[in-house]
């Protein structure tokens, strides 16, 4: 501030020393304040694009767990399909095995019948 001081004896003098001195001392406090507040921000800035690239990296992982659940519930889907098919073929191959079972229950039945027939009119040959 272009102020002209004309001290009129050594107090005036060493008072207007200590004022500037004062002044001095209160900007330097201010500029070290500012440049301390300035690298607070570049440091938020910096963690802030860190954490940006995190949330980025974090939602690509997301989609990807997103569509991998949407693949394992197709194939979750596609497994009862076949599961339900297997129990209609387990159900087939049971009714068959239970046909096969009373037709040769039936064979067996008839052969003893005529087993039976043969040794009563004695044809059997040994």
């Amino acid at each position: 501030d272009n102020i002209v001081l004309k001290p009129k004896n050594v107090n005036e003098l060493n008072y207007l020393i200590h004022e500037l001195t004062e002044t001095l001392m209160k900007r330097s406090e201010d500029e070290i304040s500012l440049g301390l507040k300035t690298r607070d921000l570049e440091y938020s800035q910096h963690e802030t694009k860190m954490v940006k690239g995190e949330l980025k990296a974090l939602q690509r992982k997301f989609h990807i767990l997103k569509q991998e659940i949407k693949f394992s519930k197709n194939k979750i889907s596609d497994m009862k399909w076949v599961h339900k098919d297997n129990l209609r073929n387990l159900v087939s191959a049971k009714k068959e095995n239970h046909e096969m079972g009373v037709k040769i229950q039936g064979l067996t039945e008839g052969l003893h019948s005529i087993e039976d027939y043969q040794l009563e009119d004695g044809k059997v040959n040994n």
